[in-house]
C-alpha cells in the first residue's frame, strides 16, 4: 500500500512539472534570431522581394540598448514626441545582399496594438534617426529604411509591449518557481502520507 502511495505521488508530481514547463512564455532573449516575414525593397528603381537568407535580424541587449535605458535620454534623442515613450525592443539588422535604395521590414514586437502610437529609432553611425513606422498592427511594426544597423522600437511607457520588455521575470522564470513551490509541497504530502502508511 505505502510503495502504491509513493508511485501516484511521484507521478501526480511529474505530471505537474511537465504542464508548467509547457506554460512558459519567455521573452525573447539576447542575441535571439528574429522569424522574418517578407521583406521588400527598393533596388535600381524596382520594388522586389529580397532573398531572406540576405538578411538577420537578432533581439540584442547591446552596449547600444544604455543610450536608450531612460525617458530622457529618448527625449533627447527622439524629441517631444518620444516624451513619455520606452524602448519596447532593440534589434540587431544585418544584410548581406545587393544595395538598395529602400528597404521596409516587418518586425515581430510582443504587445503592441494595431494603431498605437509608436516610434521607430534607426542608428545611422553615431547618431540616431527618427522613423515614423508605415503600420502598427498587433504584436507587429513596418518601417522603411535607407541603411541598416540597430533598431529600436519605441511605445508609450504603459504599452504592454513596454511591460513585457521591461518585466523582471519571463514566464519561464515564472515557470520555475511554481515547480519548486508545488515540489516542496508534495514532497510534504509524501511525509505525512508515509506517517499514515506506517500507522495504519
Amino acid at each position: 500500500m505505502k510503495k502504491k502511495l509513493m508511485a501516484v505521488i511521484l507521478s501526480v508530481m511529474m505530471l505537474v512539472c511537465f504542464a508548467a514547463t509547457a506554460m512558459a512564455a519567455p521573452a525573447p532573449s539576447p542575441s535571439a534570431d528574429v522569424k522574418i516575414s517578407t521583406v521588400k525593397a527598393v533596388i535600381d528603381g524596382k520594388e522586389v522581394e529580397i532573398d531572406l537568407s540576405n538578411l538577420k535580424i537578432t533581439v540584442t541587449d547591446s552596449a547600444v540598448k544604455e543610450e536608450l535605458n531612460t525617458s530622457d535620454k529618448i527625449a533627447a534623442i527622439a524629441g517631444d514626441a518620444a516624451k513619455d515613450m520606452a524602448l519596447a525592443r532593440l534589434f540587431e539588422v544585418t544584410y548581406t545582399g545587393p544595395a538598395f535604395e529602400k528597404i521596409t521590414i516587418t518586425f515581430e514586437v510582443a504587445g503592441v496594438k494595431a494603431g498605437e502610437n509608436v516610434l521607430v529609432l534607426h542608428k545611422a553611425g553615431d547618431a540616431w534617426e527618427t522613423i515614423t513606422p508605415d503600420s502598427v498592427d498587433n504584436n507587429s511594426v513596418t518601417a522603411t529604411f535607407t541603411s541598416l544597423s540597430p533598431v529600436a522600437i519605441l511605445v508609450n511607457s504603459t504599452s504592454n509591449a513596454a511591460t513585457s520588455a521591461t518585466s523582471p521575470k519571463t514566464g519561464a522564470d515564472m515557470s520555475m518557481v511554481a515547480v519548486e513551490v508545488m515540489a516542496v509541497a508534495f514532497v510534504g504530502l509524501a511525509v505525512v502520507a508515509g506517517k499514515k502508511a506506517k500507522r495504519a
